[in-house]
């Protein structure tokens, strides 16, 4: 890829520099610069490809990602909580009408459910992955694009069975289908992390309910006892969580004789229908 003066990768070798020598990257907050045109590159051609008119990039940075994607999308809301990032950021975009700089959470602005946004976005900061993909399926928002670690995002795309399949993979795959657009090195960022990350898209088939409360339960306790014959913790957690007692003939059809790790997510969430139906 060749870096032309006017080119997104120049400008990002400039000021990325400018970022690792003026600013102090904080442990607490898991913080990393983007130093990769390329995966700036990756973000901004699937945010064009979803034609979304309207994204929240969450913890936005000194705004090095929000630069790339800014004319993917009509308006963009980049959140970020640290108050050194905010300023460089706010005027690294100041000059650009579509993008609005937001001192805030970005999970508990997700969690309000205030935003009407097509996408969330975000450069994720490892220590914040489980929160984050919990706030952004109970949002509702329709399209998800993140890096995150090689592990968890495989876990995520895993099939029933599998060593990689437990109780985040059928939480995300019950509202959101996962893929893996790209492997992302570790000099994508810097400091470079100690693993490889993956970009990966959501997007949402099913709606988060009031009712699904008891669907996120019922989905910890079976995947505390994984490797268990799925029949007999599938009764016992029925038994905690509802009222309504199910026959085993009734489990049986559904659930045969797998273990817990080899439930689908269809199939868990048709458990979680027969408790929770009038």
């Amino acid at each position: 890829m060749v870096c032309l003066r006017d080119d997104p990768c120049s400008w990002l070798k400039k000021v990325s520099a400018e970022v690792i020598k003026e600013l102090p990257l904080t442990k607490r907050y898991s913080q990393h610069v983007m130093v990769d045109c390329k995966l700036g590159y990756l973000f901004r051609e699937n945010l064009s490809r979803l034609n979304v008119r309207s994204a929240v990039e969450i913890g936005a940075g000194p705004g090095l990602l929000t630069k790339f994607i800014k004319d993917s999308v009509n308006y963009l809301i980049a959140v970020e909580l640290d108050i050194k990032f905010l300023k460089f950021g706010s005027r690294l975009i100041s000059e650009e009408p579509n993008v609005e700089y937001l001192m805030s959470d970005g999970l508990k602005l997700l969690d309000s459910k205030v935003l009407r946004v097509d996408a969330v976005v975000s450069n994720t900061p490892y220590s914040l992955t489980g929160p984050l993909l919990a706030s952004i399926v109970k949002s509702n928002i329709p399209y998800a694009l993140l890096t995150l670690q090689k592990e968890v995002g495989e876990r995520l795309v895993a099939e029933p069975g599998s060593r990689s399949y437990g109780r985040a993979t059928v939480f995300v795959q019950n509202f959101m289908k996962p893929e893996i657009i790209d492997y992302v090195s570790p000099t994508s960022f810097y400091p470079p992390p100690k693993v490889w990350s993956t970009l990966l898209l959501l997007r949402r088939y099913r709606v988060w309910r009031e009712e699904d409360e008891t669907l996120e339960k019922l989905i910890k306790c079976l995947f505390n006892q994984r490797r268990k014959k799925a029949l007999k913790i599938v009764k016992e957690c029925v038994d905690k969580l509802s009222p309504r007692r199910l026959e085993e003939s009734e489990l049986r059809n559904l659930i045969g004789e797998k273990r817990v790790y080899e439930l689908s997510a269809s199939t868990i969430n048709a458990i979680h229908e027969l408790i929770t139906s009038k």
